[in-house]
């Protein structure tokens, strides 16, 4: 070995090779991921109580009102269906290009890329939009609660900033911060269930009234169910970026499609749950016309009659 061969070798043993300087490694980091990891990753990306807050309303309200939870039910099936084909993909090609890659060897690279290209600007698309009501809501929240008057677009900078620094820490930075949060988003809708179930002090309508009318065919296939269905599929949106932790996962030809399926089933289990206890607590007969009246604020409404004032507070 040269001596200048030395301070490479000496800086790759110390860094983890490829990084003589000893800088951090910010790149993809083979076997850390595990099935937990990935479930909460995806279902961070989907964020189940921003689902419920900002599509439920519109899907009992425009779409087909008392059979919502079904078409949640409906729309996992669908998804469920297409993550078979799309997961049997990922077994064969581990690349965090995921559907770049897949396209790629099976249409070829102009394809490829023109997949890539629609991929990231749909995804760009989400992302702004995020942004924009992210600050608008804490805009909103931060007035009625302290006051204080604070650009939209600050809060939504900061955000980006945040992500921006979560992203360069690593995956398992992330993964704790998206961990928490979700926890928090669970605990969230699961109050606000039980208070549903427990007829909200007599605001709501009792367990003991409660049908199953939801699920039914003729409720799930009423007018409106093309809307209901294509927001219910929103709701899973980032389910299928499971492939792409596929260099970083622990054994990828089991991780991945378990914590695909896990997290599928998860997310259904828990928009039709929720939205069949806000209709049903509503009652069926009323459900549709106080979602028209409340629009995006239906859930705080409910939440209010469940829970009480601070439920509301706390949900915004």
């Amino acid at each position: 070995m040269s001596q200048s061969d030395a301070p490479s070798k000496q800086g790759g043993s110390k860094a983890g090779g490829g990084n003589p300087q000893g800088r951090a490694d910010h790149g993809l980091k083979k076997n850390s991921l595990g099935v937990p990891s990935i479930v909460f990753y995806i279902i961070a990306a989907a964020s189940p109580l921003t689902g419920v807050v900002a599509i439920v309303p519109i899907m009992i309200g425009l779409g087909n009102g008392v059979g919502t939870p079904g078409s949640f039910l409906v729309a996992a099936g669908i998804l469920l269906l297409f993550a078979v084909g799309y997961l049997a993909m990922s077994k064969h090609v581990v690349n965090a290009g995921a559907l770049y890659s897949y396209v790629t060897l099976g249409l070829g690279r102009v394809t490829g890329l023109g997949t890539a290209a629609t991929t990231i600007l749909a995804y760009s698309c989400i992302q702004f939009s995020l942004y924009g009501g992210f600050g608008y809501y804490l805009q909103s929240l931060v007035m009625k609660t302290i006051g204080v008057d604070v650009p939209w677009w600050i809060f939504a900078v900061v955000a980006m900033l945040v992500t921006l620094f979560l992203g360069m820490r690593g995956v398992h930075a992330g993964g704790i911060v998206l961990g928490v949060a979700i926890c928090l988003e669970i605990a969230m809708l699961l109050l606000l269930s039980i208070g549903l179930l427990n007829g909200g002090g007599g605001s709501t309508t009792p367990v003991s009234e409660f049908t199953f009318e939801a699920f039914s065919i003729p409720a799930i296939f009423a007018a409106g169910v093309g809307i209901s269905i294509m927001f219910a599929q929103t709701t899973f949106i980032g389910f299928e970026g499971s492939a792409i932790y596929s260099e970083e996962a622990k054994n990828p030809r089991r991780t991945v499609p378990r914590a695909t399926y896990i997290a599928l089933v998860v997310m259904a289990v828990v928009y039709a749950g929720v939205s069949y206890l806000i209709i049903a607590g509503l009652g069926n007969e009323n459900s549709v016309a106080i979602a028209q009246e409340q629009g995006g604020s239906l859930i705080f409404f409910v939440s209010d009659l469940a829970l009480g004032p601070w439920a509301a507070m706390i949900f915004e």
